[in-house]
């Protein structure tokens, strides 16, 4: 759902300069810096998102629970509701509402993030031997039970559609590495590929 939220942003408002407001008023000083500049690109990692401007500012976005963007054509009526961000472009807007995190970061604030969080295994230049199971274990529509059967393996099931990636696997087995954290069994890996 971020990465859809990014590829919008990129397209209705990537290289204009923007009107960056908040009608609620909780982030007054972060659309006040980001007000008038240029947006370079959005780009999602994660369940985040992080929007670029001009200037080195980077717009961090975590919807959490309740968190929703609108978007609508041309000039935004009035705001209805609680609207934490509002970004005008030269003929659409969006409205952001309950995010769990709005805030600017520098490019130091951003490095720190990204090396908090980890990499994506959703992005097409992830390089992770782990990417498919990791997908599968990030979509909200799989139910994952992990259960440990003896001290070290884990075994892992899965309840998906049968038309959903990895649903030929229904059954991975989990080994512990030398730094001690589990990864596929190379029979598995093998079946995955």
């Amino acid at each position: 759902m971020v990465h859809r939220q990014a590829r919008r942003i990129n397209r209705e408002f990537k290289g204009q300069d923007l009107g960056v407001s908040s009608p609620q008023g909780r982030f007054e000083s972060g659309a006040a810096l980001l007000d008038g500049t240029t947006l370079r690109k959005a780009d999602a990692l994660g369940k985040h998102l992080l929007v670029d401007f001009a200037d080195d500012r980077t717009l961090h976005v975590h919807l959490g629970l309740y968190g929703k963007w609108s978007f609508g054509a041309g000039e935004a009526p009035e705001p209805r509701g609680q609207v934490r961000l509002r970004i005008q472009g030269d003929d659409t807007y969006a409205d952001l509402r309950g995010p769990t995190a709005c805030e600017v970061l520098d490019p130091d604030q951003v490095r720190a993030l990204t090396d908090r969080i980890g990499p994506d295994p959703i992005r097409k230049d992830a390089d992770d031997p782990n990417k498919q199971l990791k997908v599968l274990l990030r979509r909200k529509a799989s139910a994952a039970l992990l259960q440990p059967v003896e001290p070290k393996p884990i075994k892992f099931e899965t309840t998906t559609k049968k038309k959903r990636d990895g649903a030929s696997t229904p059954r991975l087995v989990f080994v512990y590495g030398d730094d001690q954290r589990p990864r596929l069994s190379e029979q598995h890996q093998l079946r995955l590929q």
